[in-house]
């Protein structure tokens, strides 16, 4: 299915007129109460909150069938572009499959069909099809000849108590974690537990809350588009640009930026969860720097963060293949960026030194060992130098932080709450996922 293409006076005058639609359908005429029995089998929804509820409904209303994953995804992610359900409702008006069901109904036709047939499933009662008839052929009192758009009564429709009693539509369990989002300078970030918190990467905005989780690829031949810097979601390694310049591509070929960028993931313990903790010596002025850190666990997995220089290659001088080796296995998912503190020590010379420390807006993940606690967030206003003292006030001795400037977003229920991006950015991490 394609993407619609969005236009803007159209927009506007359905989300006018809708508001007014609401205001005016006070009137209703009372249904009866739904038997048990005729209720349907809850679906659970792609969005939080209200939306989600709708934009299942739409789908049961317009083309009188449970919604398929696929479906459902399409048309929550329509809503995740312009914010406006009933811009949802007007586009799978004009889809194929409503064409085909629909196009050449007359009023009666569609108020019979789609509103007792396919939502309430029952006959119609007269004053209540009459009314409905009248809004949409411009004959009722007050409408002065108006015609309401079949699509905006048909958001109408779905918000109904008799309609939302027979199809109840669930959410995703984290979504009561909306309530637990906080402000923080410059930003919002949500806590959790991670041993009860499914928190994973993604190559989508998450359902619930994420955070850009990427770093952008900005000169040379690659695409503005893709990532550089390892990544996994769900247990499959993410392509970028390569290995790095002179080294040969073989069939263990994994395509990421070697070793510009650290890595956070969920890594299983019989493939590399279980990596000891180590120290490496890049620059003896500075001294040994903590290269891997061990975090909570979940299940047969545990959180890990690796400096920077967690990918060094064979050939360069810091190499050791018993602390190297391994690395590219095992993850359930990882993503890539500035690793900043490792076990509560700044890296100073592998996250870039001053340049980055005073650099603003950047998202960030970071993880509490002793607690178990996980945070991820983005912040407008202050420094990665500031951005990590506040969060080491917090407790958080492991901070990664992600790429900054145009690409960083933090998202709540999919829309963007702290700046945001439009960058077709290739790795999310967050919760509903």
């Amino acid at each position: 299915m394609s993407q619609p293409v969005l236009q803007p006076s159209r927009l506007r005058r359905v989300s006018v007129v809708a508001i007014a639609v609401v205001s005016l359908l006070t009137a209703v005429v009372a249904v009866q109460p739904v038997a048990a029995q005729e209720v349907n089998a809850p679906i659970q929804s792609q969005l939080c909150g209200e939306p989600g509820d709708i934009t299942v409904r739409l789908y049961r209303l317009f083309f009188n069938r449970t919604p398929d994953a696929d479906g459902l995804r399409y048309w929550s992610d329509i809503y995740l572009q312009t914010g406006d359900v009933k811009v949802v409702a007007y586009w799978m008006a004009q889809s194929t499959e409503y064409t085909n069901l629909w196009n050449g109904a007359n009023d009666e036709q569609y108020v019979e069909g789609l509103l007792y047939n396919n939502l309430l499933d029952r006959p119609s009662e007269p004053e209540g099809f009459n009314y409905w008839v009248s809004l949409l052929d411009g004959t009722a009192a007050g409408r002065n000849g108006q015609k309401l758009p079949r699509d905006e009564m048909a958001v109408f429709w779905v918000i109904q108590p008799e309609l939302t009693t027979k199809h109840p539509v669930t959410q995703h369990a984290d979504c009561a974690l909306l309530d637990q989002i906080q402000d923080i300078p410059g930003g919002r970030a949500l806590e959790v537990d991670f041993a009860t918190t499914n928190i994973q990467a993604s190559p989508n905005r998450c359902g619930v809350a994420s955070i850009n989780a990427n770093w952008v690829h900005r000169d040379g031949a690659v695409p503005f588009s893709e990532h550089i810097g390892f990544a996994n979601i769900d247990g499959v390694n993410v392509p970028s640009r390569g290995p790095s310049p002179g080294v040969a591509v073989n069939a263990n070929t994994v395509w990421g930026d070697d070793n510009a960028r650290g890595i956070l993931g969920l890594r299983r313990d019989d493939e590399g969860g279980t990596a000891a903790e180590f120290q490496h010596m890049f620059d003896p002025s500075v001294g040994p720097l903590n290269i891997l850190s061990n975090g909570p666990k979940r299940g047969y997995a545990t959180l890990q963060l690796h400096a920077n220089y967690w990918d060094d290659t064979p050939g360069h001088q810091f190499y050791d293949p018993a602390k190297f080796d391994n690395k590219f296995t095992g993850w359930e998912w990882a993503v890539g960026g500035i690793t900043m503190v490792v076990n509560g020590q700044k890296n100073a010379v592998t996250a870039g030194q001053d340049y980055t420390f005073n650099t603003t807006r950047h998202s960030f993940a970071a993880f509490n060992s002793s607690n178990g606690k996980f945070m991820f967030g983005s912040t407008t206003t202050m420094t990665a130098d500031q951005m990590v003292n506040w969060l080491m006030a917090q407790g958080y001795n492991d901070i990664m932080k992600m790429d900054g400037g145009g690409s960083v977003e933090f998202n709540e229920a999919r829309s963007a709450t702290v700046a945001g991006t439009q960058r077709p950015l290739s790795v999310w991490l967050g919760v509903g996922c």
